[in-house]
């Protein structure tokens, strides 16, 4: 199982075992010879720095000791309260006037409608895909940079590394969606 909401770093880290390492780090959230994306145990599943240092904790059925007792599978999301409106409205205060934020901010607001009453695992899945297509995961964006010669590489990394500035690298990776949108699988490389 994947964090929920991993950070920037995370992701950068699982990208370039992505363009290095070959296919068997295609899948984070699978387990078996999966990188450090996965299951990162503890109460790493369950929450996430966004901007202001505002965490966000997904409750888990039982409460946060389950989250170092229990397999990651096993997790189920408690329904007690309404975190998914606070995360919501979290998300709003943080990034609402960041550029990308009205496109990507509909399809969270989704997945928090459509797989907060599941288990933690099917939520931090679907949010994943959802950063795996918003980055060019799924129109092959991996394949493509590997086989773009060093100095095209080299570009797009400094293409990247000039936008780095907008971003804090401790916070989830969806701040770097909000801010760059799709430009921002290049401050990954």
């Amino acid at each position: 199982m994947i964090p929920f909401a991993a950070s920037y770093n995370r992701y950068r880290e699982w990208f370039s075992l992505l363009l290095d390492g070959g296919e068997n780090h295609s899948s984070p959230y699978t387990g078996g010879d999966s990188i450090s994306l996965a299951d990162p145990g503890g109460k790493e599943r369950a929450r996430t720095l966004i901007e202001g240092e505002l965490m966000l904790n997904v409750p888990v059925a039982g409460g946060a000791g389950m989250l170092k007792r229990k397999s990651a599978s096993g997790l189920q999301i408690s329904q007690h309260g309404r975190w998914q409106e606070v995360h919501l409205g979290a998300w709003r205060a943080a990034y609402g006037r960041t550029p990308f934020f009205p496109h990507l901010f509909p399809e969270i607001e989704k997945i928090y409608r459509e797989k907060s009453e599941g288990s933690l695992e099917e939520f931090n899945k679907a949010l994943h895909l959802l950063i795996c297509r918003w980055l060019g995961m799924e129109d092959g964006i991996v394949a493509t940079l590997r086989t773009l010669p060093s100095e095209d590489r080299e570009r797009l990394r400094q293409t990247g590394a000039e936008k780095l500035h907008m971003i804090d690298r401790n916070h989830s990776i969806f701040e770097v969606l909000f801010r760059l949108g799709k430009e921002g699988v290049f401050t990954l490389l």
